[in-house]
């Protein structure tokens, strides 16, 4: 092989070399990127499952505070009541949470509700019970 043979040799070799590592290099980017968007995407619908869970719990606390108020056991100031029932329900929604299972239970949601909300207001000797 002569010296311009050689030469041509090495240069298609070099760049098909040089073609293999940016072909290489460019798989890798795209891992990464697809990695780091997957990640993102993953983040973002946890985001917004935690976000919709915690909105859920949220409208539970308000309808059973809502629920303690209407069932008129306290016999206090509006503020009285609204502050006494939202700590009851605080409670209540942590003993049952958003994803308790009513249908296997042997008491509906709305009579648990009056119950608890009376045993835990008896448990603390609230005055201002009816």
């Amino acid at each position: 092989m002569g010296a311009k043979e050689n030469f041509n040799h090495n240069l298609k070799k070099a760049m098909r070399q040089h073609e293999a590592e940016r072909e290489e290099k460019t798989a890798r980017e795209f891992v990464r990127t697809r990695s780091i968007e997957v990640v993102k995407q993953d983040a973002l619908d946890n985001f917004n499952e935690d976000r919709k869970q915690q909105e859920d719990r949220t409208k539970d606390l308000a309808l059973v505070t809502a629920m303690i108020i209407q069932q008129e056991v306290f016999n206090a100031t509006l503020f009285q009541q609204f502050d006494t029932a939202y700590n009851i329900a605080q409670e209540f929604c942590k003993e049952y949470p958003h994803d308790y299972n009513w249908e296997n239970s042997n008491i509906d949601f709305e009579s648990m509700v009056a119950i608890f909300a009376t045993r835990i207001a008896a448990n603390k000797g609230d005055s201002t019970l009816i």
